[in-house]
């Protein structure tokens, strides 16, 4: 099979750098390219590692982040930038590359795609891999396959308990002690407790503008567009204990602030107010901005950006690994995907309730059996609960051939007219 070259960590800066130039005047929010320009230095870093000396370690979702900043490695999240990339890239000659390899289909998309990055040298040459088991089945053999991919790259596993009562707890911080540990051993530094729990600091802080925000959101009309969906989740996930994502999160929330006080919508006359009891449609962005301009549907609240509770989680000032590791249970995607399903389902309950949806919008990733193992007790509940109908939506995280968007829009046809219908 011939190979035509393959896109890199730098194509996604420059895709992202042109798409800042060529939209810089038709976005709704000031934020979005403050936004943008977040992510383009974050991926700048990694480009930069080697050069300027600096530890690079690749590592899988949801851990926290706030221990490598604090080490002052340089991190890199594996599923964010394949989701990123997806968004400019077609992933095919990936997918064939892993399925030559014997990969199953049955195993996540994105997990597929990062192994043919390895394998084909289109993804960076880490110096070391932290996986760990969340949120799901794939997450800590695709970490563990790429890191042996990489030449037996040194790597740690951080095992998250089930559940996250006192003693379990207690283990979760033994296991933060222990990449705490890794990362001196690569790195021939010591942690500074100091500024690790001054960045622990800031990530709450962080963490309670993202609150803030959320409570905007519940506003009728919405106040923010499909454009900025992705952003509260991406920032928090790449930059949680960094000064600039406070920066960031304190001008969303005086932006969304603004519009909730002078009745700004997402859309110009609001219809329905929708959910996402899983992801969003990262195979296909745009689909949200057609959901906007098509039915007047605004995304009011969606996973990846819904925190437990009031998302408490700075206990003991004194203590940043118990305080991270008490932050497991209450983030967004960790807890819900990691269990129990109770959890998952109530939530989502209070997700309806809180944000006055009209209806829920599910995207089964059928490489997620974590989620899709969800999907009837959520649609019951809100029904039973609530009634919120439910759209399913079968799909595939990054593989753009497995579904069309005509395909997607007919059944979301179909829905938007039962909600109207309801409505009535």
């Amino acid at each position: 099979m011939t190979i035509a070259r393959l896109p890199e960590v730098q194509d996604l800066i420059d895709h992202i750098g042109r798409l800042i130039e060529e939209k810089k005047d038709a976005y709704q929010l000031k934020s979005t390219i403050p936004y943008m320009r977040l992510m383009t230095q974050y991926f700048e870093r990694a480009v930069r590692a080697k050069g300027e000396g600096k530890h690079l370690v690749a590592h899988t979702t949801q851990l926290p982040v706030e221990i490598f900043h604090a080490m002052d490695v340089v991190p890199f999240f594996i599923e964010t930038y394949c989701l990123f990339l997806n968004f400019f890239e077609d992933f095919q000659e990936f997918l064939g590359i892993a399925a030559e390899h014997g990969i199953p289909s049955e195993i996540c998309s994105v997990h597929r795609v990062t192994d043919a990055m390895v394998m084909t040298g289109a993804f960076p040459q880490a110096d070391s891999f932290v996986f760990s088991n969340l949120v799901c089945d794939n997450t800590p053999k695709g970490g563990e396959s790429m890191a042996e991919l990489l030449n037996q790259a040194p790597s740690y596993f951080l095992d998250r308990p089930f559940k996250l009562t006192a003693p379990h707890m207690a283990y979760w911080k033994e296991e933060l002690e222990g990449l705490v540990s890794f990362l001196e051993e690569q790195t021939g530094r010591k942690m500074d407790y100091d500024r690790l729990q001054e960045m622990v600091r800031i990530s709450y802080r962080a963490t309670e503008l993202c609150q803030e925000i959320n409570e905007l959101r519940k506003a009728v009309p919405g106040p923010l567009p499909a454009e900025g969906l992705f952003a509260q989740a991406a920032v928090y996930w790449l930059l949680a204990g960094l000064p600039e994502a406070v920066q960031f999160f304190e001008q969303l929330r005086d932006e969304l602030k603004e519009r909730v006080s002078q009745g700004i919508g997402a859309v110009q006359k609001e219809r329905f107010r929708i959910i996402y009891p899983f992801v969003a449609p990262f195979w296909d962005m745009e689909l949200m901005d057609v959901m906007e301009e098509r039915y007047g549907a605004v995304t009011v609240m969606d996973l990846l950006g819904h925190w437990r509770g009031k998302g408490e989680w700075l206990v003991d000032p004194s203590d940043p690994l118990g305080n991270l590791a008490r932050k497991s249970s209450v983030f967004p995607g960790s807890f819900h995907l990691h269990g129990p399903m109770e959890e998952y389902v109530e939530d989502m309950v209070r997700m309806g309730r809180e944000y006055r949806a009209d209806g829920a919008i599910f995207f089964a990733h059928i490489g997620c059996r974590q989620a899709c193992a969800t999907i009837r007790a959520i649609k019951d509940e809100l029904q039973s609960q609530l009634e919120i109908p439910m759209a399913v939506i079968d799909c595939d995280l990054v593989d753009k051939a497995f579904t069309s968007r005509k395909e997607v829009l007919d059944k979301l046809d179909g829905f938007f007219e039962m909600l109207e219908e309801q409505k009535r």
